[in-house]
C-alpha cells in the first residue's frame, strides 16, 4: 500500500462517469486538498476550463476509442487556484459487453519541465 500512497506520481481510479473512486496521497499533495475530497468528484473539476474543453472533446473519446492514451498535458486546478502542470497516461478497462468499467490514471508534476 505504501507504494500506491506515496508513489512519485499521483494515481486515481475513475468510473466509467469520470467519478474518482481512489486517489493516493501524492495526487491529494499536490492539489493540496484531502483525498476525502478527492474521491466523488469528477476528474475534470480538477482541470483547468481550457483542459475540460481539451479533454472532453480530444481525450475522453480517444480513451472510449482507443482505450487508452499517453503523456497529455493539462493543467489542473490545486486548492489555492493556483495551477499545477501535470502529463496523464490513462488505460481504460472494459466490461465484458465492451464498455468502459473503470479508468485507470497516473499523474506527473511537469512543472519543471514546462519552465524550459
Amino acid at each position: 500500500m505504501d507504494l500506491f500512497e506515496n508513489a512519485p506520481c499521483g494515481y486515481i481510479s475513475a468510473g466509467s462517469d469520470g467519478r474518482i473512486m481512489l486517489a493516493n496521497k501524492t495526487m491529494s499533495s499536490w492539489l493540496g486538498i484531502s483525498t476525502d475530497k478527492i474521491v466523488g468528484r469528477k476528474f475534470i473539476d480538477f482541470l483547468t476550463m481550457p483542459g475540460k474543453i481539451f479533454f472532453e472533446t480530444h481525450f475522453a473519446p480517444l480513451l472510449t476509442m482507443q482505450g487508452a492514451f499517453n503523456e497529455v498535458a493539462l493543467d489542473m486546478l490545486k486548492s489555492d487556484g493556483t495551477r499545477l502542470p501535470v502529463l496523464v497516461n490513462a488505460v481504460a478497462r472494459l466490461a465484458d459487453d465492451g464498455s468502459v468499467s473503470f479508468i485507470r490514471m497516473t499523474i506527473f508534476n511537469a512543472t519543471d519541465r514546462r519552465r524550459y
